[in-house]
């Protein structure tokens, strides 16, 4: 049941990347349902007992969720990129909830010098030029495809 969710919201992950290389948006019509899916499924598998879930765990997501809310607060990050990166924070399984932080922080942070650096060699401005950022989402979204192929059978 989570690989099949899993590959929806990856499904939901390209349609809002492509928006938003397209428009430099990811509307809510897009990122809300992927962040409902992504709660209701942990909470449903959470019932039904196949989860992992520990009180430790839930306070892990409410916590990163809440890290990932003050970076869209104090960055350029936009409301629909946080919102797809909070889905995927409650789709990561509680076993691997101790890697997801330092996963996320390449995942963001490499990216985003990446970004850095190809505007200093094009000589564009560093800073202050948003640029559409979804995509980054699909790569922590194959991290956690990776985690789920050995309970596909």
């Amino acid at each position: 049941m989570e690989v099949a969710i899993i590959l929806l919201v990856l499904a939901g992950l390209i349609v809002a990347s492509v928006h938003d290389l397209k428009t430099r948006q990811v509307p809510n019509e897009i990122s809300l349902p992927l962040l409902f899916i992504a709660i209701s499924s942990r909470v449903l598998l959470l019932l039904l007992g196949r989860s992992g879930m520990t009180f430790s765990a839930l306070l892990i997501y409410v916590l990163f969720t809440g890290v990932i809310f003050a970076v869209w607060m104090v960055t350029p990050m936009g409301g629909g990129d946080a919102k797809l990166w909070m889905a995927l924070v409650w789709l990561t399984p509680p076993a691997a909830l101790d890697r997801a932080p330092l996963v996320w922080g390449l995942i963001y942070g490499g990216t985003a010098l990446g970004q850095a650096l190809v505007r200093f060699v094009l000589r564009r401005p560093i800073f202050g030029v948003p640029l559409p950022s979804a995509w980054r989402t699909l790569l922590y979204g194959l991290w956690l495809l990776v985690l789920a192929v050995p309970y596909i059978g």
